[in-house]
């Protein structure tokens, strides 16, 4: 799972760079407007392109230390508009109402997949055809990740900051440890979920009882971790 810390780190420091480098030739950081809804759409379009072409190269069949680097083109505008959106306010300037707007968009967009695998099924049903290669079902598949990225990330800003934005003395004290719970958390998971394989509980049983004997006891570990010297300044 570290993969996906491994790729952050990898952005920060390029980021870093990028900061050092505009910063030592004078250059100050630039707030943006909102993104109007034109812009957005003009967003989906041109990374499904992007994604797509680049697809051709590195279809998602294939992997680079565990990095299928063709979700990349995706994952790096995300972290891109993260640091927009931090610096320009974004989050809290968001409306609901264009919230709304493109997560009913996404929500279309889930719901029309059936679809486009049920075609797919009719020409065949291979799976790898989403995958990479110039075929109309990996232009589709590119095209619905930012469409779903745009719509369900924009609800869930919204969501948050307007209905659950409060803390507590747990919640906060689980918020400081879950980078330190996300990195040792598969040890806690595996042990568990292979015994689970031993008994007929069926998904969702399982998925309760994960709690009390991995969820819970992982992000104690964690509290305890990133207390230790040394680590409580990385963690």
């Amino acid at each position: 799972p570290l993969w996906f810390t491994f790729s952050l780190l990898v952005f920060e420091s390029v980021y870093l760079v990028f900061r050092l480098t505009t910063q030592f030739f004078g250059g100050t950081p630039r707030r943006y407007p909102l993104p109007s809804d034109r812009q957005i759409l003009l967003f989906i379009i041109g990374i499904g392109v992007f994604t797509f072409l680049f697809r051709q190269w590195q279809p998602l069949t294939h992997g680079v230390y565990h990095l299928r680097l063709g979700y990349f083109p995706l994952y790096v505008c995300a972290f891109m508009f993260g640091v927009m959106a931090r610096r320009s306010d974004w989050f809290a300037n968001l409306s609901v109402a264009q919230a709304n707007r493109w997560f009913y968009v996404s929500l279309a967009a889930i719901a029309l997949m059936p679809v486009v695998m049920a075609l797919n099924e009719m020409q065949g049903g291979d799976p790898y055809t989403f995958w990479g290669g110039l075929t109309w079902q990996c232009y589709a598949y590119a095209a619905w990740e930012p469409i779903l990225f745009v719509g369900i990330n924009m609800k869930l800003i919204v969501l948050f900051r307007d209905r659950f934005n409060v803390s507590t003395p747990l919640t906060r004290r689980m918020a400081k440890s879950s980078y330190t719970a996300y990195i040792l958390h598969a040890f806690f998971i595996a042990v568990p979920t292979y015994l689970f394989t031993f008994f007929s509980l069926g998904r969702i049983p399982e998925i309760i009882l994960m709690w009390p004997v991995a969820v819970i006891p992982c992000f104690l570990f964690a509290d305890a971790i990133r207390r230790l010297p040394l680590l409580n300044r990385i963690l």
